[in-house]
């Protein structure tokens, strides 16, 4: 049960509050054991479903009934190192999960050896990360809540809140045949479009503008000419941004393969050259960084869903490399928080430092879609509320706002784009070969 310390967690100097799901558990296992671990889990309890965690070395586990307390399995299973229950962001949407980490950040002239003294005895080792950031692993996964709002509420930091796994979902839609001519959303006879063959009129572009697709990768391709460059992959230093090609079942629903990355791509960057679809800015480099790189297929009775597990942490330095050692001009963000109520600072720090420090100084361009979520919930989702951000929303053919598109005062302007979840008439570049 959560105690009043454990019941909220800060963000955006507000408290936000959290209720306990004893059916969803994370637990923390030394990689030699966990497929031993698991086995014995699911032959001792009725499990619905269980993933693997390769970020923390782990597991998710989701009970269907009877779920143990978390002292009766960490006893019955001694290869268990820590365990912490699922939590619900103001008691709705998909769990979160805590990762024994708290992310913080102090306040201008504080030490971090000030601030550790306030948790002495409670944390295992800490990391100074990039821009005055830092990360403090504890001991117990239970008491990581109450840390981090202990350290928060004691004014020595600018925000501290517990690393979350938290659902994130990619605003995709379905491409289909790469032909000019069907891209209405460059121009069409009732003038719901970009009015893109005007741009160009005034400019293609002198100079390469350095665009970086916060997605599931991007790789070469035959209509981006070599200008997609070395990107980063936040949970794999060798992953470059490249798509992750993950093996999924055939009756996963929906299906939604590792290319949206590339079609946002084609969008943004295809050339001029006869060669597949046109793109708004055909002198564009990409810098792709693939964040949906750690999933796993969830299983709910009646459909297998893809999920992933990347953590807050692994969202804010997909941002800060994006517009530092990305040296990206426009972070483009196809993606989003499914909780109506996320909001995790270390995110939007490293917004406000891509909007404030990137370009040498002039600032990044930032833009997020506004969601998917319109008929779960009303409102922008997180990070596209973020102030600053240019949130777009995502209108038909004709004109009409999608049913599906998140809305509110918080979002900017909207685009064309397809429907989802079905034949999209949304046109640009796919994977090449069998991948496509």
């Amino acid at each position: 049960m959560l105690t009043q310390e454990d019941s909220y967690y800060w963000s955006a100097n507000q408290k936000h509050s959290l209720q306990e799901d004893r059916n969803h558990v994370i637990i923390s296992v030394a990689s030699a054991n966990v497929d031993v671990v698991k086995s014995k889990i699911q032959a001792a309890y009725s499990v619905r479903n269980i993933n693997l965690l390769r970020s923390v070395s782990g597991l998710l586990i989701e009970f269907s009934q009877n779920a143990p307390s978390l002292e009766s399995l960490i006893r019955s299973h001694p290869q268990i190192e820590a365990a912490a229950y699922g939590l619900r962001l103001e008691g709705e949407g998909p769990p979160v999960f805590p990762t024994g980490e708290i992310l913080l950040q102090p306040k201008e002239g504080m030490e971090i050896h000030g601030i550790l003294k306030l948790i002495s005895a409670e944390y295992l080792s800490y990391e100074a990360t990039k821009y005055d950031t830092y990360t403090i692993r504890i001991k117990d996964w239970q008491k990581v809540i109450s840390l981090a709002n202990k350290i928060y509420e004691s004014g020595l930091v600018r925000y501290s809140h517990p690393n979350f796994i938290a659902a994130i979902e990619r605003y995709q839609v379905t491409p289909t045949d790469p032909l000019y001519v069907q891209q209405y959303y460059l121009n069409q006879g009732n003038n719901i479009d970009i009015n893109a063959p005007q741009a160009w009129q005034l400019s293609r572009g002198l100079s390469q503008v350095r665009v970086a697709v916060i997605d599931d990768g991007v790789e070469a391709h035959e209509d981006l000419n070599g200008r997609v460059v070395q990107g980063f992959t936040p949970t794999d230093p060798n992953g470059f941004g490249t798509p992750a090609d993950p093996t999924w079942p055939d009756n996963i629903f929906p299906f939604t393969p590792a290319s949206h990355g590339q079609a946002c791509a084609g969008i943004i960057g295809a050339t001029h050259e006869n060669v597949g679809v046109a793109g708004v800015y055909p002198c564009a480099q990409i810098v792709p960084i693939n964040i949906f790189n750690e999933w796993f297929i969830d299983d709910n009775g009646s459909f297998q869903f893809v999920n992933y597990n990347e953590d807050v942490n692994d969202l804010r330095n997909a941002i800060d490399w994006a517009w530092n050692e990305g040296q990206a001009d426009v972070l483009s963000n196809s993606w989003g928080f499914r909780n109506q109520n996320a909001n995790f600072d270390a995110i939007t720090f490293a917004i406000n430092r891509a909007r404030t420090l990137g370009r040498g100084g002039l600032g990044s361009v930032v833009v997020f879609a506004s969601g998917n979520e319109h008929q779960t919930f009303s409102g922008v989702t997180f990070p596209a509320n973020v102030n600053g951000v240019i949130a777009v929303g995502a209108i038909d053919r004709n004109g009409n706002i999608w049913n599906y598109s998140s809305r509110g005062p918080q979002m900017d302007l909207v685009a064309p784009s397809g429907n989802v979840g079905g034949a999209g008439d949304l046109v640009t570049t796919d994977r090449m070969g069998n991948l496509g």
